[in-house]
């Protein structure tokens, strides 16, 4: 029989547990695909400049092949086999290797730290961590911890959503993060209800405003969001690693 779903303020029950559920799933609901990477590219840098420097590099091996005494036709075709073969080293193994250990990095360093101390950086008056809890009886009977979210004031000083312009018409505004459902709970409404009992806490607070950010091809969390009552407002590029593009989808929820 399964056991009940508690969604409760935060209590220190399994850290390192939590921690590890929500890396596990970062690099699960987010995978970055061959097919990711390459929409991201053309999204972040244009078609029509991507196919301009394309055929740039074309023109120029043609000319190198050229040199070695192929016909206008066989070097032709040997650039683009060459480009093709360069596309798919780099898609299918460069920036994936390259992707791997910066998501690596940044889960190690970023998301790590958020589960250092919760109690004494995200409990307070304006900023609540909950998780859900289940309890389980083997070996020992105990809590299991099977989801988290955060609210917390959205930091106006890093902006990462690039709302400035916007801040005194938004007024006060809270920031979801770290929400996350064991992978093996999905599609039991554990994340509808972490989702409802952040939204209540904050319109409780006096937030006007809710905002959060995730990757575009993180379509299953999308859909939930939508589903609280948040709209994708719009889609940014950034860079890391500076020919790396990322494609990150901005939330909004007016309270």
């Amino acid at each position: 029989m399964e056991q009940e779903i508690v969604i409760k303020p935060y209590e220190p029950i399994d850290d390192e547990a939590m921690k590890n559920m929500c890396i596990r799933n970062m690099f699960h609901t987010q995978r970055l695909t061959r097919g990711a990477l390459i929409q991201w590219t053309i999204g972040a840098y244009g078609l029509s400049k991507i196919i301009l420097r394309l055929s740039i590099v074309h023109i120029a091996l043609s000319v190198f092949f050229q040199l070695f005494g192929l016909d206008l036709l066989k070097a032709a075709l040997a650039s683009f086999a060459s480009i093709i073969l360069i596309l798919a080293i780099l898609y299918g193994i460069v920036l994936p290797n390259n992707m791997k250990k910066i998501g690596k990095y940044y889960t190690d360093i970023e998301v790590a730290q958020d589960f250092v101390n919760i109690k004494e950086k995200f409990m307070g008056e304006k900023k609540c961590f909950w998780i859900a809890t289940q309890k389980v009886s083997t070996p020992t009977p105990k809590e299991r911890i099977v989801g988290c979210v955060l609210a917390e004031p959205y930091n106006w000083e890093k902006d990462e959503m690039k709302l400035a312009s916007r801040r005194k018409e938004m007024g006060e505004v809270a920031e979801l993060r770290r929400m996350s459902v064991a992978q093996d709970l999905r599609g039991k409404g554990i994340g509808m209800r972490l989702g409802l009992e952040l939204k209540r806490f904050c319109k409780e607070k006096g937030y006007n405003y809710v905002v959060l950010g995730t990757l575009a091809n993180n379509y299953s969390a999308i859909t939930l969001y939508k589903k609280i009552g948040f709209e994708l407002t719009r889609y940014s590029y950034f860079f890391l690693g500076r020919m790396m593009p990322f494609c990150g989808a901005q939330m909004v929820l007016k309270l």
